[in-house]
Order: structure tokens, then sequence, then C-alpha cells
């Protein structure tokens, strides 16, 4: 046999002899058929190879039950085989061939879901000739040959989505992967170590803030104790004097006298507490300033009692007697101007550095070294 045709017969599988057949190739080889039905109505796919060599097609008909279709040929020189793989998107067709690169085999996709005709032949997938192919529920396994004998599997994944569903990872998945790290457990240390980072700078944040009010709150309670202590310095008492009130009568005399209110020495008692804890070194710099302003308060109210027991300045002097004294001689120089007032201060050097210094206050009792730090009395 010189060259073989190609027969396409149906009938009922109950029938021995089938009345219809049809001739459909020549010189064909390697035939496939795939039934589709649509719409109760059988679509026909067929693909065969027709011709040798150089010169040979693969040949794709889709029609139906009578074969009344048209046929689509695509040359593909040196084709060996042809294979179909049902998919949810459509049929594919795998075939053969041989080009400039040699041996290589090509997919394409003919029919759509419904069956109708799609011309999608064909993209070339890799070198080798087509040695057979295996559906399986997602991909298509496809085993090639080269021309020395080694065969190769090539998986062709689906463009559709997976029925099954996979979970979606978690959050902690998520964030891991982002992560460096070749491992889950070096990922876990390096997520601990951030967060750890993460906790200590969260404190930080919250200790400055809270020493932050409290310096304010101590602020506010300053200002406070200055406005009580100014109002305190504005309102100067007044002893009475005598009895308040003497009533006299021909028979007797009636008189009634102010209470006498005890009070106790406790803000004195309380003060020289407070003056020998700072003398002590155990007071802080709001109680520093606290006695300050205290020995501020004492020096001014010492000040204004003695203005007060100052006996009144007289109103006029009498003239005092002028003597005959000669008089000046013009050619006489002036007397020299006085000299200024030195500036009231005081050195002090600091024990621990030795470093000298000038302090203006004459009543301070002790301070800190500029220099060292170092507190001491003076």
């Amino acid at each position: 046999i010189e060259r073989v045709g190609l027969m396409y017969t149906h009938g009922p599988h109950t029938v021995p002899s089938w009345s219809f057949q049809y001739s459909v190739g020549d010189e064909a080889s390697s035939p496939v058929l795939e039934v589709m039905v649509e719409n109760e109505e059988d679509r026909v796919i067929g693909a065969w190879i027709e011709g040798q060599g150089k010169v040979s097609n693969v040949v794709v008909s889709n029609t139906n039950s009578v074969w009344s279709g048209n046929m689509q040929r695509s040359l593909a020189p040196g084709v060996t085989d042809v294979a179909f793989a049902q998919r949810s998107e459509g049929l594919y067709l795998y075939h053969d061939e041989i080009n400039l690169n040699g041996p290589v085999h090509r997919l394409g996709l003919i029919t759509n879901a419904e069956g109708e005709p799609i011309n999608g032949l064909s993209n070339m997938i890799d070198q080798g000739f087509l040695f057979g192919i295996g559906v399986m529920e997602d991909d298509t396994i496809l085993c090639s040959i080269t021309p020395s004998g080694l065969m190769s599997l090539s998986n062709v994944v689906s463009t559709e989505a997976s029925n099954n569903v996979g979970s979606s990872p978690s959050t902690l998945e998520t964030l891991l992967d982002y992560l460096p790290g070749d491992s889950r457990e070096g990922k876990l240390r390096v997520l601990g170590l951030g967060l750890s980072v993460l906790v200590i700078f969260l404190i930080s944040i919250a200790v400055v803030v809270r020493r932050s009010r409290n310096e304010v709150e101590e602020l506010l309670e300053e200002m406070a104790d200055e406005e009580g202590e100014l109002v305190e310095v504005m309102i100067t008492p007044e002893t009475d004097v005598g009895p308040l009130l003497t009533v006299e009568d021909e028979e007797e005399e009636l008189t009634i006298q102010a209470p006498v209110a005890v009070m106790d020495d406790e803000e004195a008692t309380l003060s020289a507490e407070l003056e020998k804890k700072l003398e002590d070194g155990e007071g802080n710099a709001r109680l520093e300033r606290r006695m300050k302003r205290k020995q501020q308060r004492e020096m001014s109210e010492m000040a204004a009692a003695l203005q007060q027991g100052l006996p009144p300045l007289p109103g006029a002097l009498p003239p005092l007697p002028m003597a005959n004294l000669p008089p000046l001689d013009p050619s006489a120089p002036l007397p020299t101007p006085a000299l200024p007032l030195p500036d009231l201060k005081r050195d002090v050097t600091c024990p621990s550095c030795q470093a000298t210094f000038a302090v203006k206050d004459l009543m301070l009792k002790r301070m800190s070294c500029p220099v060292c730090g170092e507190t001491f009395d003076l």
C-alpha cells in the first residue's frame, strides 16, 4: 500500500455494519478524534497528519456528525505525532515538527468550551519530538524525546483557576514572608527582636512623657506658691493696742479685752527641718528655690520692720550759723572726685577642683561648683 486514506463512519454500536462512510483524508496517519455535545448535537473534532517529510501537514476538522464542515491545514514539516487534551477552557492540540531550531513540539487551542472552532495554531513549547501527553486534574504532563534518545517531562499549567481553593495565609505567615532569613526559626527571632526594640522604645517614650508631666506639675505648684507668698507679703497684720472697748460709769468701769490667740510654732519647726535637710544635701532644686524665696521674704520683712521703727524725719531744720570765713582763692586746685564703691561680691574656692570664682549673693550659704558640679558650704 503506497498511500493510506482516512475514512469516517458512524452508526449504532449494536449494528455490525454501518451504512454511513466518508473519505476525509489522503496519505493520512496518526488520526485522533474527540466528540463534544452541544445542545444535544454532536460536534466531531478530528486531527491527523497528511503527507510525509517537509511537505507534511496537520489537518484539523471541526464538523457535525455528517462531516459537512471545512478543514484547516497547517504546515508542519517532519511531524510524527498529534494528540488532544480536553480542558475546561476548550480543546488543545499538541503536535511536533522540524524547523530551524530542530525538532520542536507545539501547542494550540482549536475549540472553546462550547466546541466552536478557534484558529489557535500554534505556539512552540520546547525542543524534541512529541512522545505522548497525560491529562491530569489541573495540569497536563507532556513527554518528549530528543534525537539522541533523551526523554523529558514537562508540566503545562492550565490558565483556569483550580476548583480547590486553598486557605489564605495567616497574618503571621504574611509578615514572616517579608522578613530576612532562610528558616522559620530565624524569621521568628528577627520578629521577636524587632518587637522587643519597639516595646523598649514605647516604654522610654512613656517614661519621658511622665517625667515631663511631673515637671510641669511642679512648676505649676511653684507658681501657685509664689502667688500665695506674694499675697501673704502684701497683707501686713496689725496688732490692737489696748482694750477694744471701755465703758466708764460712775460706779464701775467695764473693760473688754480681745481674746488672745495661741499659735503653735509648727511653721518655725517645719522651716528649721527644711533648712537642716537642705544643709545636709538631701533637698532637691525645688526645695532650694523655696528656701531662697523664704530668705528673701524674711530679709524684706526685716527691712520693713527697721524702717517702721525709725523716728520720723523733721519737717524743717533751723538755719545753721554762718561763720565769717575768708574768701576762697580762685587759683586753688579743686579736690579729686571720690572713687566709686567696689562691687558687693566675694571670691569662693571649690575644695574639690580648686577653681576660684566670684559670688555676688552675700546671703548664699551653699552652692554647686560651675566647673565640676560639686556642692559645698560657703
